[in-house]
């Protein structure tokens, strides 16, 4: 929910959780990953439909339509998107989070529940991964691991979303969590809820959830084991796979809401005014109106605003509604400055009469 006359700028983003570090390193020593397709890029959902992703968090496709990732990655904004693809630079698909499922005894800075669904407003058409079977134990210290995740590579950040891989060992393990250590390589920001792979002989399993570290990323790595969450995690993918829209993606110049729930997905209860009771759905930031008519740049649309439909693979012109066809708030409206200055005309005309 947003208050239009109000402006609040908002710190967001893994930096103000339980990262794996303060930096914007990513997997040390990691390789690019170009063939982990069912690993994502998450980050705050772009409006524009040139935008790129700023990608955050790293997530898995486990199902047609849901994203295991880590809990606090799933805080970094009110509205998030997913990126499909090796590089949120190039060709690639975003997709809406509809919802986010964050397990119920997650505590910020503790990594024992350090984890949660997404669910896609659509479905990439990629092949989920699989999860293990068998709960990491004690036996398992020093096997090989693979993580998988879209940090950058050194302190400058310049290189963030591009989708790397590399290996660690299992070092400990903690009940619901499992330790790892570089062999040689060691996740980092960016790599915060990616995947954990191992293979124990019949192909790679995700077997846990990247959660925190060392702040320097040089020495460990604690992730949470997707098997001693396995009840939490299907129930959240049925709730996916039960998922179903709550009213078509373009925004409405019609008033009444109250909440951002009485809105379509992507959109907010936009309150034009303080005194306001009740507002107007809207695709935030933009001022209230509908999306219509097809584009792919800005210089294709008559406002100059070219805007990617919440929940579509889509983009489409943003127009502004009509105030005067009393479509948006018209009972709201107030004297804008041309009305405003001839006003002020008219009474110096009659003065001087």
């Amino acid at each position: 929910m947003r208050l239009h006359a109000l402006i609040v700028t908002l710190a967001v983003g893994c930096s103000s959780a339980p990262e794996l570090a303060t930096g914007t390193q990513a997997i040390r020593a990691g390789t690019p990953a170009p063939d982990d397709n069912a690993v994502v890029a998450i980050g705050p959902a772009p409006v524009g439909c040139t935008e790129q992703l700023d990608a955050r968090c790293t997530g898995t496709l486990i199902a047609p339509n849901a994203v295991l990732t880590a809990a606090h990655c799933a805080r970094i904004a009110r509205r998030i998107a997913v990126f499909v693809g090796a590089d949120v630079a190039r060709t690639g698909e975003l997709h809406d989070v509809a919802l986010s499922i964050v397990h119920p005894s997650y505590q910020e800075g503790v990594a024992t529940d350090d984890i949660a669904v997404l669910v896609l407003a659509t479905a990439p058409s990629i092949a989920p991964l699989p999860l293990a079977t068998t709960q990491t134990a004690g036996s398992d210290i020093g096997r090989t691991v693979r993580a998988v995740g879209y940090g950058g590579t050194d302190e400058t950040g310049n290189d963030i979303g591009v989708r790397r891989q590399g290996t660690s060992g299992i070092a400990a393990v903690n009940g619901a969590t499992f330790r790892t250590t570089p062999m040689p390589s060691i996740t980092c920001s960016g790599d915060s809820g990616g995947p954990v792979l191992i293979d124990r002989g019949s192909g790679e399993e995700i077997a846990g959830v990247t959660s925190q570290g060392d702040l320097r990323c040089e020495t460990y790595t604690d992730n949470v084991d997707v098997v001693a969450h396995r009840a939490f995690i299907a129930d959240a993918v049925a709730t996916a796979m039960a998922w179903t829209p709550n009213g078509g993606a373009a925004a409405s110049c019609k008033p009444g809401c109250v909440t951002d729930d009485d809105c379509a997905l992507g959109l907010e209860c936009d309150f034009l005014r303080a005194t306001d009771t009740t507002g107007v759905c809207a695709l935030a930031p933009l001022e209230p109106g509908t999306l219509d008519g097809d584009c792919m740049r800005d210089d294709q649309c008559s406002s100059g605003t070219c805007a990617r439909a919440p929940g579509e693979q889509a983009c489409r012109c943003h127009v502004p509604c009509n105030t005067d066809d009393g479509g948006c708030n018209a009972q709201r409206r107030t004297p804008g400055l041309a009305a405003f200055v001839l006003l002020v005309l008219l009474a110096i005309r009659a003065r001087r009469r």
